[in-house]
């Protein structure tokens, strides 16, 4: 379960009508490449946490959890 305000940081850059969860497809998501990077930075900034370059390819993520996991290696 995603707490409020890591789901108010997803719902900033996505204009989906459904609750975003753990599970839901980064294809659901409808975000484009620049709003991915905006995205990570707000993360990066929660986290306190700097994702490495080869981690910044959305196309490598399928869901949420998987963005969120990215930031706890």
């Amino acid at each position: 379960m995603l707490d409020k305000k890591l789901q108010k940081i997803f719902e900033s850059y996505t204009f989906v009508d459904t609750d975003i969860t753990l599970e839901t497809e980064t294809s659901e998501l409808e975000i484009d490449s620049l709003a991915f990077v905006s995205l990570v930075v707000d993360l990066e900034d929660y986290f306190e946490k700097e994702l490495k370059d080869e981690q910044l390819d959305f196309t490598s993520y399928q869901k949420v959890a998987d963005i969120l996991a990215a930031f706890n290696h």
